[in-house]
């Protein structure tokens, strides 16, 4: 419950910020604008702050989605060949590439297929 308040407190704060770097201009005199008058108005620094705040949320998507490819591959790296769930002489090579080439789709196929059938790792302490 606090994270989500959390978050929309973090929302407003980038959008907030970004209006006032957006109203802001040092250079209002070698542009040809007097000091009282404002070179956009306020739906287009609205605009822009939100835009600013998607890119910002689509950063950390990107980043989340990344994270859990590379482990996705690591993980795929550090298993050993006997412990995939058809136990083929190929399967790691056959996984290291789909992951490789496929990208995210590959990722996903692979953590339903073989990360959640079996914890090599849970498997190895008992």
């Amino acid at each position: 419950m606090k994270r989500k308040y959390i978050l929309f407190g973090g929302f407003v704060i980038v959008l907030l910020v970004s209006l006032f770097l957006l109203n802001y201009n040092p250079y209002n005199s070698v542009l040809g604008t007097q000091e009282g008058e404002s070179n956009s108005t306020v739906i287009e620094l609205i605009i822009l702050g939100l835009s600013m705040a998607i890119f910002v949320i689509y950063a950390i998507i990107v980043v989340a989605v990344f994270g859990f490819l590379i482990g996705m591959f690591i993980d795929c790296l550090q298993r050993p060949r006997e412990k995939f769930p058809s136990s083929g002489e190929y399967d790691k090579l056959i996984w290291c590439l789909g992951i490789f080439f496929a990208n995210f789709i590959g990722a996903v196929m692979y953590y339903f297929l073989v990360y959640r059938k079996v914890d090599w790792r849970i498997a190895d302490e008992r």
